[in-house]
C-alpha cells in the first residue's frame, strides 16, 4: 500500500470545529456552550469509490473526508479530540463528523468522515 502522508501534509491547513459541551444534572444531558477551535488538518473531497461502497449509500458528491494528526492539538496546543457530532467550518459550509475510519494509508494521521450541513 502506499504512503500518502506527505501529500495529506502538502494540503494541510488551518480548520475550525465548533463543539458542544454539556453534562448530565440529575439524569438529564443539559447543553452547555458552544466552543470554536481551531487546528491543522486535511481537508479533501471523498473519491468516487469512497461514495460507491459507502454503507447503504450514505455518502455524497458534496460531503466530504478529514484528515488529522493522531495526537492533535488546537493552534494553542491543547489536545483535541473530536467526536462524531462535531462541525467542521469550511469556506463552502458546515461538515458534521460522521464517524471515525482507519487511515491505512496515511501515518500517524486519523480519518474523519463528514457529512455536509444543509441550510434550511
Amino acid at each position: 500500500m502506499m504512503d500518502f502522508t506527505r501529500i495529506i501534509q502538502r494540503w494541510e491547513k488551518q480548520i475550525s470545529v465548533q463543539q458542544k459541551t454539556g453534562q448530565y444534572i440529575r439524569g438529564k444531558w443539559t447543553e452547555g456552550i458552544s466552543e470554536v477551535r481551531h487546528f491543522r488538518g486535511t481537508f479533501l473531497p471523498m473519491s468516487d469509490r469512497e461514495i460507491r461502497y459507502s454503507e447503504g449509500g450514505s455518502y455524497t458528491t458534496q460531503d466530504k473526508k478529514l484528515y488529522v494528526k493522531e495526537k492533535l492539538k488546537d493552534m494553542q496546543g491543547n489536545e483535541l479530540l473530536l467526536k462524531k457530532g462535531d462541525i467542521i467550518i469550511d469556506y463552502d459550509g458546515e461538515y458534521e463528523i460522521d464517524r471515525e475510519l482507519e487511515a491505512p494509508e496515511v501515518v500517524n494521521y486519523k480519518k474523519y468522515m463528514t457529512k455536509k450541513k444543509v441550510v434550511k
